[in-house]
């Protein structure tokens, strides 16, 4: 397989000129694998915005809370919305989708192969923090789209984890909360995934204790089930937090505890969602953990189609017979042997406020800059902001605190309602531009360029194909 190198780049309204080195190879670096075609991209994240933290001589609720209505589906929630300080997550996959869109599970625009510095083999992806620069190498699949041309209104962004800092402002004054999610239980290696594996895939004691299974655990020094929310509470939004300052919420007392209580507050999704366990063979297997992660809205005056399409070769939809690259992109050492290597053309159609331009861009290099908008993602069901100031126990508030898309998903599984639509359960806004460049023209014909000094008794036009 040949992959080249694109840029996916998330920006996020802060520090937007930070710049980083590239930890792959250049743009157009074609690489050959075992498998499918698709396109690598670097990925770069900043901070979304910057937390104002100059108190005013007197304390009032609306720093850091306001009243709001968060609705997602047929539910509803009335409460108090906190805009995060942070976000931290260990991101898999991304996708573009479109409400009733042709392509089953919309179009991946980051995937979880080929990710650098993975811990172990069962969740692929990369941490990202959002309060500095990072950068993870990944892919996509925008040429599944080359017969849809789909346009976008939703991007989802699948988690292993995630832990948002947020303050809250109590008559004692304001603490920053760092709220821990995860949709795996650690020890992994004796987590009801690994029961899984052993009903539904038939591995044994000895297969279990592979390091892939021993090794997945990504957060060290810590111990928890699967949907259990954990908490760290500091003094001021600079304090970090270690594995042993992160408590459970006890639901009964709504005190915050070291040790896993009885009733502790979990995600009712991700504690009544059944792992599935799939079999590869080999003692192989992988999990579906059920849906987990962040749903934005693209903003309508940013809607867009984006597909690709290899440039040339047998893959290629376009250009299927045209087997020569593009003007110095592959030299052909041995004119008899057509060693060439296929690229990716990417496509790209404005569809602001729902009009869509008719005019597309074409190029071989792929820039996705995507701003966050994460204000009032923190959502406080039936507390309000001058209530909360009322209250002195932080466990109150954290008892009915959630972020937005997974009160939603929880809502679901309380009533016990089956599947879901990504576009009901967003809880943030993304904001994309697109930019691409590099020549994207229309390669030539093969087999006379790569042949034309060839005896046309002894070479054919179909010894040319690419290969």
């Amino acid at each position: 397989m040949y992959r080249i190198k694109s840029f996916l780049i998330l920006f996020l309204l802060f520090n937007l000129s930070a710049c980083f080195d590239d930890p792959g190879e250049p743009n157009n670096q074609r690489h050959e694998t075992s498998s499918a075609y698709y396109t690598e991209n670097n990925i770069r994240l900043t901070n979304l915005l910057a937390y104002t933290s100059n108190a005013p001589t007197t304390q009032v609720a609306s720093d850091t809370a306001v009243n709001c209505t968060y609705i997602a589906d047929i539910y509803s929630a009335n409460g108090s919305c906190i805009t995060p300080v942070n976000v931290i997550a260990f991101a898999e996959q991304a996708h573009l989708l479109r409400e009733n869109g042709n392509v089953p599970g919309g179009t991946r625009i980051l995937g979880e192969s080929e990710y650098s510095e993975t811990p172990g083999e069962i969740f692929g992806g990369h941490e990202f923090d959002l309060s500095q620069p990072s950068s993870l190498v990944t892919n996509n699949t925008l040429s599944d789209q080359y017969p849809f041309h789909e346009q976008y209104d939703t991007l989802t962004i699948s988690t292993a984890y995630y832990k948002v800092k947020f303050p809250v402002t109590l008559s004692s004054g304001t603490k920053f909360v760092t709220m821990l999610l995860a949709k795996y239980g650690q020890p992994f290696s004796s987590s009801n995934a690994i029961s899984k594996a052993i009903d539904e895939c038939g591995l044994s004691g000895n297969e279990i204790t592979a390091s892939r299974f021993v090794n997945a655990d990504l957060l060290p020094g810590m111990s928890f089930n699967r949907g259990d929310y954990l908490f760290c509470v500091k003094d001021t939004d600079t304090d970090s937090c270690s594995a042993s300052d992160f408590q459970w919420l006890d639901t009964k007392t709504n005190q915050l505890t070291s040790t896993r209580p009885e009733t502790p507050k979990v995600s009712q999704q991700l504690v009544n969602t059944e792992i599935e366990c799939n079999d590869e063979g080999g003692g192989r297997v992988s999990f579906d953990f059920g849906p987990f992660g962040f749903y934005a809205a693209i903003d309508p005056s940013k809607q867009f189609k984006l597909w690709s399409d290899f440039s040339h070769g047998e893959f290629s939809q376009q250009w299927p017979d045209a087997t020569a690259p593009q003007a110095d992109e592959t030299t052909v050492a041995d004119p008899t042997i057509a060693g060439i290597s296929p690229y990716y053309i990417y496509y790209h159609e404005d569809c602001s406020n729902n009009v869509c331009e008719n005019l597309t861009q074409q190029g071989t290099d792929l820039d996705v800059n995507l701003t966050f908008d994460m204000s009032q993602m923190v959502l406080v069901e039936d507390i309000t902001p001058d209530q909360m100031l009322a209250l002195s126990n932080i466990g109150e508030v954290l008892s009915k605190t959630h972020v937005k898309s997974q009160w939603a998903f929880d809502q679901k599984s309380i009533n016990n309602v089956i599947g879901y639509d990504a576009n009901d359960m967003v809880g943030l806004t993304v904001l994309p531009e697109i930019t691409l460049t590099g020549d994207a023209t229309t390669p030539p014909d093969a087999a006379i360029i790569l042949c034309s000094e060839l005896n046309e008794n002894e070479v054919s036009e179909n010894s040319c194909d690419t290969q």
